[in-house]
């Protein structure tokens, strides 16, 4: 959508807190298609007699409330947060966004095309599945028809229904996709985008909603799945579950002990409130090391670095949850291959020592 602006006039989309979109301005007569793709929102431009600037912020509309605006007079105005919106912020929350400002002549022609694209689907380049086995990139193997090729015909069927179940389970976590969106509807506003919301009941916790995607690494699984095939989505769904996890799940609100990671969407199961992890039972870094060299996150190198060296200098096993040991042996070992620190792996030889002598 284009308007001429006169000097004092304005323009203005917003996503409201319930995801409908508004229109506000020179635009306020115009009829909005809630039906709208997220990449044909969050972006605009302003283009003089000569030259333009066009503004993009990514999953504008996934992360909502937000709202962009933009003036006769040159200026651009982005809400991340609507003042009109109440947002509740946990101390030691984070929010991530990321914003494209792309600057073009007034004589270009597919700038829109450019704003929209690099925006929301920046391009990734990655080597060919075959070729991180032959290097050895990973402990696991990628399960490729060359790798399956050279196994047992009973395992390499196995191999091959396996990779393809992984693969679709994956996918139809965040539910069917949905206004060109690959995470549903159901999973958008500014905290949920890239976590699951789910509802919990059950005797010993208090009921209601929950963030669940803080078990088993999830950004790993969806990153190394956008590794083996290619596939955009789980590129899409792989990196708002890594901003997530940074921002929210390893927050650090109170000193207060409870039995899971991460700020719970509105209450700990346990009292309701929000807390800090006391053992290694759901810790991981691998898929935060894998999305700084996809990335280029120097943030998730750091808080992989971080989850290390707390499993270095805190006693977090608890031997009647055995994740706690194998979690934690993993977590220095992926800080051990991607520093070579010593200390890293002479932790993990004591949890080692811990395991064999927990096994006698």
């Amino acid at each position: 959508m284009s308007a001429a602006l006169k000097k004092n006039e304005f323009g203005r989309v917003l996503v409201d807190g319930s995801g409908r979109v508004q229109w506000g301005g020179v635009l306020a007569a115009y009829s909005p298609k809630q039906e709208y793709t997220p990449s044909a929102l969050g972006w605009a431009d302003l283009t003089g007699k000569q030259w333009g600037l066009s503004i993009g912020i990514k999953a504008f509309r996934q992360q909502y409330p937000k709202g962009i605006q933009v003036k006769g007079d040159g200026e651009f105005k982005v809400n991340l947060i609507p003042s009109s919106s109440k947002i509740p912020w946990e101390s030691g929350m984070a929010k991530t966004h990321k914003l494209t400002l792309y600057f073009h002549s007034k004589k270009e022609r597919e700038f829109l095309k450019y704003i929209e694209g690099i925006t929301n689907y920046p391009p990734i380049g990655v080597a060919s599945p075959d070729w991180f086995n032959e290097v050895g990139t990973f402990n696991q193997p990628l399960i490729t028809t060359k790798f399956a090729s050279a196994l047992e015909p009973e395992l390499m069927a196995m191999a091959l229904l396996l990779k393809e179940k992984n693969w679709s389970e994956l996918l139809n976590l965040y539910g069917p996709p949905d206004y060109g969106a690959e995470i549903n509807p159901k999973h958008w506003g500014l905290f949920n985008y890239g976590d699951l919301r789910t509802n919990f009941s059950s005797p010993w916790a208090q009921s209601g909603d929950y963030w669940n995607n803080n078990a088993y690494d999830l950004p790993y699984q969806l990153l190394v799945a956008y590794l083996q095939t290619g596939d955009s989505s789980f590129l899409e769904i792989g990196e708002a579950a890594l901003t997530h996890f940074k921002d929210v799940d390893l927050v650090n609100p109170t000193a207060n002990a409870r039995p899971f990671p991460g700020l719970n969407h509105i209450k700990n199961p346990r009292d309701g409130k929000p807390h800090e992890a006391e053992d290694f039972r759901y810790l991981g870094n691998r898929g935060l090391l894998l999305g700084y060299y996809l990335l280029d996150d120097q943030l998730s190198l750091d808080l992989a670095m971080r989850i290390a060296d707390r499993v270095c200098i805190q006693d977090g096993i608890n031997l009647e949850d055995p994740r706690t040991l194998g979690l934690s042996i993993m977590a220095v070992l992926t800080a051990y291959q991607a520093t070579g620190r010593e200390i890293y792996f002479e932790r993990a030889e004591e949890l080692v020592e811990t395991v064999l002598k927990w096994q006698q």
